[in-house]
């Protein structure tokens, strides 16, 4: 059985192209204040998102000579998934790692990533989402209401299908048991599964019960969890119900506020360089590795269900998601919603067109499995 390992830090910081000389020039250590950052997260450090944080830690550490430094706090041990933005605004740490889609109530335009069957291309949703922060002045807006400023976005990785028994047609998740989240709930339940909302923590011993049949995570959520030793089953649904999370690296309002224009500016070019190559540099190195692992374990990779019935599927949510993400704007008193709605898809399809040839976690598995 094949684990999981983490590579050495500088393969993954080759990827992302900072290697000796391809960063600009580090500046004096005396230049700048010596100050550790304190960063928390609920991932591990073995994963591609915290491949890319690593990598931000590095390049500023070496810009600024050092003087800069983080002290990371990883496996939620300072702060959880659920109180990320909350751990950040109150100061209990100076960066988090989070999601909107705990905090619909504070940032409700920042959810848009979260809508499932809008692209199947994670980078062009990362891209997407930088520019919209940079250029949709209230998104920006409830962000500093919140109390904080966003480093960078990052997609969440494509979803996975894992499940206790096979799927050959699409409707053989009629009357399980699955575990999904969010925008995905309704999708699935016109599949006529039973989406069920299980606790992370709580997903492996529910499907080692048969309590829950299947779940629905990305390949770290797997391997993280360690489910592959319960799933036998893993089916590549991203590529109907696309990429769909999106997760974000932000500051301290006060404390961004506080920091000199250098080093603002040392932080925000850092930020984007991980964010441009984060599928390329980041995700698809990672997916390779976990599907590995994976696939070691498993019965069965492949697509999901019967196209015909997945692809008229996905025609009919891309749609049904958007609307249902459109009423939650109307209750949260969003009045430009349509207009966001339309400056998204718009801005994911000039990004498509441009980041060509990235594979999902999904696609990369199923290549593996298939060349066995």
């Amino acid at each position: 059985m094949r684990h999981l390992s983490t590579p050495a830090m500088a393969g993954a910081l080759a990827l992302a192209g900072f290697a000796a000389g391809s960063a600009p020039p580090a500046q004096a250590q005396d230049s700048f204040t010596p100050q550790t950052f304190t960063y928390a997260a609920f991932i591990t450090p073995d994963i591609g998102q915290a491949w890319a944080v690593q990598s931000f830690f590095a390049g500023v550490e070496e810009r600024t000579g050092g003087a800069i430094t983080f002290e990371p706090f990883w496996n939620a041990s300072l702060c959880g998934a659920l109180d990320a933005l909350e751990c950040v605004v109150s100061g209990q740490a100076d960066i988090v790692y989070g999601s909107a889609i705990f905090n619909p109530a504070e940032l409700p335009r920042t959810t848009i990533a979260s809508v499932p069957f809008q692209t199947t291309n994670g980078q062009a949703s990362t891209n997407t989402m930088m520019d919209l922060y940079a250029e949709h002045p209230p998104m920006r807006a409830e962000w500093e209401q919140a109390g904080a400023h966003v480093l960078w976005f990052a997609h969440a990785g494509a979803p996975l299908l894992g499940m206790l028994a096979p799927v050959e047609a699409t409707e053989d998740v009629r009357g399980r048991a699955i575990r999904t989240v969010g925008y995905v709930v309704s999708p699935m339940a016109a599949l006529g599964a039973n989406p069920v909302a299980t606790a992370p923590a709580e997903i492996y011993q529910a499907m080692q019960r048969g309590v829950v049949q299947g779940a629905i995570y990305t390949s770290d959520g797997f391997t993280d969890a360690r489910l592959y030793e319960v799933v036998d089953y893993l089916y590549d649904i991203a590529e109907y119900m696309g990429v769909y999370g999106m997760l974000y690296n932000a500051i301290n309002l006060s404390t961004w506020n506080a920091m000199s224009p250098e080093l603002q500016a040392i932080f925000s070019e850092e930020a984007a360089r991980v964010a441009a190559s984060f599928q390329s540099a980041y995700m698809e190195p990672f997916d390779a590795q976990a599907c590995e692992v994976l696939i070691d374990n498993l019965s069965e990779m492949a697509r999901f269900g019967d196209e015909a019935t997945s692809a008229a599927w996905a025609t009919d949510m891309r749609e049904a998601s958007a609307a249902e993400w459109m009423a939650a704007m109307e209750r949260a008193g969003v009045d430009e919603a349509e207009i966001l709605l339309a400056d998204f898809r718009e801005r994911v399809a000039a990004h498509e067109a441009i980041e060509t040839g990235h594979r999902t976690g999904g696609e990369i598995c199923i290549e593996l499995w298939n060349a066995r």
